[in-house]
């Protein structure tokens, strides 16, 4: 699950390419506050908060009075090459690590292990790529490399991530972490000897860090945006299924693809049709049955979005694109349920038979 921010904001492809239409190339700003010296891309600039986006990728979010001083410099705001965050990762990570470049990806990983790790996320792009394209989800490229940190064990894993998050605790049956703040992905070697090890709880746990990457990267969230939490976790909890992303595989069924642990968990739901419109409604309405029924919430979550996006696929691209268009502004419970009526033609509580047929098993 990724650590999600409290501001909304567009996407920094068209920011820059708005900045364009104008004839005026984005300029770096020198932002000065009690934590330090900062420069990059200013995306948002309100009355409360401030949030700025560095050329590696990383978002600082300031409170507005906390910032001591700001500059606007003439140097252009550019993100990082490959090759530069390459060297940064490298000079970061020391000579216990070794990093490499492939596709999008800088990845770093314990001296000798790299390329093993390279092949599982390139695998992944190309599978995630192709369950896109054939649905007609138009994706871009990301605007910055994508980073990926393999720690060598939990415990150099839970220090990481928890540097990252400033300090934060892990949470102990996390086997990786997407952070959008930095936009990184960290994970630990699973080839730990540790008896007590799920290694399949693992696979599925990288592979659902891993897509929220590559869903922030390319499209389908916006990693200011109140995206909803369904559409977040459903999403990467959908392609924990390898029969998604496998492009070993020819072909697969809807069947194939149906998590069948979530499947589980909903079937005495399922079987009660007054309950279930109710707790739809709400998913979309707002994001609090995640803080209260996690586990429901999440397989829930993935109900939706396997159903739309198998069933519906030309909709669901849509409500994607609706939620982009509204930018720095809150995401109310109505502008939920209006986005959600208006691309799909039908309420929650209408997708809750559908769903019931596609996925109860008598």
């Amino acid at each position: 699950m990724p650590n999600r921010l409290t501001i909304s904001a567009v996407g920094l492809l068209s920011l820059m390419l708005s900045s364009r239409m104008h004839a005026q190339p984005p300029r770096s700003l020198l932002v000065e506050a009690p934590k330090g010296r900062f420069v990059g891309l200013p995306i948002h600039w309100g009355a409360r908060d401030a949030a700025l986006l560095e050329s590696s990728g990383r978002i600082h979010v300031f409170d507005s009075p906390e910032i001591l001083n700001h500059q606007l410099l003439e140097e252009v705001f550019q993100p990082q090459t490959l090759q530069q965050a390459n060297l940064q990762l490298q000079a970061e990570l020391g000579s216990q690590f070794e990093t490499l470049v492939t596709g999008p990806y800088v990845i770093g990983a314990p001296t000798g292990e790299s390329r093993r790790w390279e092949s599982r996320f390139r695998a992944l792009l190309a599978g995630y790529m192709r369950y896109c394209e054939v649905r007609g989800w138009s994706l871009r490229k990301p605007d910055f490399p994508l980073v990926v940190i393999v720690m060598p064990s939990r415990t150099e894993f839970e220090l990481f991530s928890s540097r990252e998050l400033g300090g934060k605790e892990i949470p102990g049956n996390l086997a990786g972490m997407y952070i959008p703040r930095s936009n990184r992905c960290i994970v630990y070697h699973i080839g730990n000897s540790e008896s007590t090890t799920n290694w399949a709880a693992t696979e599925e746990t990288i592979t659902h860090e891993a897509i929220h990457q590559l869903a922030y990267n390319t499209g389908l969230h916006e990693r200011l945006f109140q995206n909803p939490l369904w559409l977040v976790e459903g999403l990467a909890t959908m392609f924990e299924v390898p029969a998604l992303y496998d492009t070993s595989l020819q072909r697969s069924s809807i069947t194939d693809r149906i998590h069948r642990d979530k499947a589980a968990e909903l079937q005495e739901l399922l079987k009660e049709p007054k309950l279930l419109p109710d707790l739809l409604h709400s998913m979309v309405d707002s994001d609090q049955l995640y803080r209260q029924q996690p586990n429901l919430a999440y397989a829930l979550g993935w109900a939706m979005v396997f159903y739309l996006a198998e069933r519906m696929p030309t909709e669901f691209y849509d409500y994607i694109g609706r939620q982009r268009t509204r930018g720095f502004q809150e995401y109310t419970a109505g502008d939920r349920q209006w986005d959600f009526r208006t691309a799909f033609q039908m309420s929650p509580e209408q997708l809750a038979p559908q769903i019931q047929r596609l996925l109860l098993i008598d």
